[in-house]
């Protein structure tokens, strides 16, 4: 389920793809955590072992309401800035756009690569 983290103020943060069992967690605690994957980058930059490298987390807390007789449910933290660098989702009338970037950088890239295989 494709659902938006909000601070506290109602400001929109991110959008994350939440499992069914993070849902059935948010249903019975009313909150759940979600870690940040940091970047792999820093990981290889770094001689301290994987392990010993603190993960990030989000911890998220669920409201839900009635609307037109359906349950649903919005999603808050606290900790915005680090919510930012969770994994986000697009949302369905953004992904439409994104396939077609994708399809013209790769255009693009091929191309450039064609050209520079020739010289």
């Amino acid at each position: 389920m494709r659902t938006v983290i909000y601070t506290h103020d109602m400001e929109p943060i991110t959008v994350v793809e939440l499992r069914p069992w993070q849902i059935e967690y948010l249903e019975r605690h009313g909150v759940v955590t979600l870690a940040v994957m940091p970047d792999p980058a820093r990981w290889m930059s770094t001689d301290e072992p994987l392990a010993a490298t603190p993960m990030p987390c989000v911890h998220v807390a669920a409201k839900w309401f009635r609307h037109n007789g359906e349950r649903h449910m919005l999603l808050f933290t606290r900790q915005e800035e680090t919510a930012m660098a969770l994994e986000s989702e697009f949302l369905p009338g953004q992904r439409r756009r994104l396939r077609e970037h994708e399809r013209e950088a790769f255009g693009r890239g091929l191309a450039a690569a064609f050209g520079a295989w020739g010289t």
